[in-house]
């Protein structure tokens, strides 16, 4: 692994990940708040559904969020009205750490910022409503531009996701430093000749630009 130095070095970009990254996150509160509405098989349901091609379609913008509600519902195999399976679905988003802010001020001043997140609409917008609570500004104020795989059309690991963001905003992949909390981002983000940062912790954001 590289130090703290070697790979802040020449770098005039970073990339953010949002969710394990900027704000926490919990797969296991998604599944307790499943079984709260009785369905007993919540883990075994919300592995299923990682393994289809339902998440890809809301990631990538081509599913409704009406649908994509109404599909969870059905494969619970409950009454469950949409309103329910949607506050279960976002219990998975945690909150902002109130020192991001002061951070990202701070990098903004040396280096160009930017997000680049495999989410949806449902879940983007619980974490805007978390980012008021910590912020009068959006979150889109402190980063150059923030790409959402729902909005792009694309999602990590797919080279393409790179490739199109350093092409669109003219960016040296050997000089921008992408962080990411899943391996599968990190390795392909490193493929494309990006400086990666796997991060293990929330905490250790901090810890890297201090």
């Amino acid at each position: 692994m590289l130090s703290k130095i070697a790979l802040l070095q020449n770098i005039s970009a970073i990339i953010f990940d949002l969710g394990g990254v900027l704000i926490d996150v919990d797969y296991d509160k998604t599944i307790k708040a499943f079984e709260k509405l009785g369905i007993e098989n919540a883990g075994e349901l919300y592995s299923q559904q990682s393994q289809s091609s339902l998440f890809n379609k809301i990631e990538c913008g081509e599913i409704s969020t009406v649908d994509f509600l109404t599909e969870l519902s059905k494969r619970t195999q409950k009454d469950l009205g949409l309103l329910e399976i949607k506050a279960a679905w976002n219990a998975i988003i945690g909150p902002y750490n109130k020192r991001i802010i002061p951070l990202l001020r701070s990098l903004k001043k040396e280096y160009k910022l930017f997000v680049l997140s495999n989410t949806n609409l449902i879940h983007i917008e619980k974490a805007n409503e978390e980012w008021s609570k910590i912020s009068s500004l959006s979150m889109s104020s402190f980063f150059d531009k923030v790409y959402l795989s729902h909005e792009i059309g694309d999602r990590k690991p797919n080279s393409s996701v790179f490739k199109n963001l350093c092409e669109e905003q003219n960016l040296n992949p050997g000089k921008t430093l992408f962080i990411d909390d899943s391996i599968q981002h990190i390795e392909s983000a490193k493929r494309m000749g990006l400086k990666t940062h796997h991060l293990k912790s929330m905490e250790s954001l901090y810890e890297l630009f201090s």
